[in-house]
């Protein structure tokens, strides 16, 4: 009797392709939390963000709390023996994106609702001297200085262009010399609007210790960044759809520049002066202004306008006397 036939499967090896998983191992979801946990609290707990922060002690923040991301990825992936270099850029990536996302929503609702940064009341009179972190802007005015009439003088002056031609318009300002004094502003605030073409009107003028309102009528986030002479940013304000701060400057600063950080170059950068004394005025058709009550002194005046730039000029002024003072700009 022949034997029966082989089974050719059994005989055959089974012929398998193999299979190659390259997808990293990536953190547990606790160990993802942890580590999302601890950016969180560096983020929050370096500088409060709960109390009034200047933009040098936001950036701290930001700073120290991005900075141990690749290496808490590093420690925890080792921990749990899933290290290697794709895992590691991946949880990076996904730590980055993930407190980017809560810090940014968070922080936004957070400062809607929390009165503008300011400084406790002090019945010190402002300095000269250059402003600390903080130190710009206050909740509610100081007294104005008494200054005896008899110790003020005033000025006459003409602003013209190089060749003699009055120049109307332009903006002039004592901007140095007075800053040992208080002076009572006005109360009723200055407005800037946004609707989502930037902040309206581009040039505006606002008072020591008058309010300044920084109004959202569009529908989408915007900022208010304004930054001085040096680019040293003065105050960096999220403004809310449908919503409005207010601030109020404590220190001379002359001319800043005001943009909307989140639109960049979309929506045009205008300028805001904050003057710290009453002597501000805009030239007449003839080019001339004019002023009395100025505390007796030297003193800087500054004449601005958008076509033809800025000039500077020192002088004295003497008590009981006007003096005519003539500005040029090219």
């Amino acid at each position: 009797m022949n034997p029966p036939p082989a089974d050719p499967s059994a005989s055959t090896p089974a012929l398998t392709t193999p299979h190659h998983d390259d997808t990293p191992a990536l953190l547990s979801w606790t160990s993802f939390g942890i580590c999302l946990a601890i950016t969180l609290v560096i983020f929050t707990v370096i500088h409060p963000v709960w109390e009034p922060l200047d933009m040098d002690q936001m950036n701290a923040n930001i700073w120290w709390s991005y900075a141990p991301i690749p290496l808490l990825a590093l420690v925890f992936l080792a921990f749990e023996r899933k290290l290697s270099g794709s895992a590691l850029f991946l949880e990076t990536l996904r730590l980055t994106f993930a407190k980017f996302a809560i810090t940014f929503t968070v922080s936004h609702v957070l400062w809607s609702v929390i009165p503008p940064p300011g400084v406790p009341e002090s019945t010190a009179p402002p300095t000269a001297t250059k402003p600390a972190k903080g130190d710009f802007f206050v909740r509610e005015p100081l007294t104005p200085t008494s200054i005896d009439p008899a110790t003020t003088g005033g000025l006459s002056g003409s602003v013209t262009d190089a060749a003699g031609a009055p120049l109307a318009g332009v903006l002039v300002f004592v901007s140095s010399g007075l800053d040992e004094y208080v002076f009572a502003a006005p109360t009723e605030p200055v407005e800037l609007v946004n609707a989502g073409a930037g902040f309206a009107p581009a040039f505006a003028v606002v008072r020591c210790y008058q309010p300044l309102t920084l109004r959202n009528t569009d529908d989408v986030l915007h900022t208010a960044i304004t930054a001085g002479r040096d680019d040293r940013p003065v105050f960096h304000y999220p403004v809310v759809a449908g919503g409005e701060r207010q601030v109020m400057f404590k220190r001379h600063l002359g001319l800043i520049s005001l943009g909307c950080k989140a639109h960049g170059d979309a929506e045009p950068t205008g300028r805001l002066a904050v003057i710290g004394n009453p002597f501000v005025a805009f030239t007449d058709a003839a080019g001339r202004f004019q002023w009395d009550g100025i505390p007796a002194g030297e003193i800087e005046l500054s004449a601005w306008s958008t076509s033809a730039g800025e000039t500077r000029s020192s002088l004295a002024v003497r008590a009981g006397t006007r003096a005519p003072v003539e500005l040029e700009l090219p």
